[in-house]
């Protein structure tokens, strides 16, 4: 992601975030930016709704996926 927005402008960026509904403010630092739009973009691939289906329904059965410390 930082690879392929490197010559975008942090205000542009900034804006992108905003467009995807992600809560974002100009203040925020470039490689916080990015790595929201990232979150946001892995988000939507096929492995992470599946896997965060499968937390849901392991959480209705009272299952933590990520094991506590």
């Amino acid at each position: 992601m930082a690879a392929r927005v490197g010559g975008v402008a942090t205000a542009d960026l900034v804006l992108a975030a905003n467009a995807a509904s992600l809560p974002c403010e100009a203040s925020q630092g470039r490689e916080e930016v990015i790595l929201l739009l990232a979150v946001a973009e892995w988000g939507m691939t096929a492995a992470a709704m599946a896997y965060t289906e499968l937390a849901e329904h392991a959480a209705r059965r009272g299952v933590c996926l990520i094991p506590e410390e």
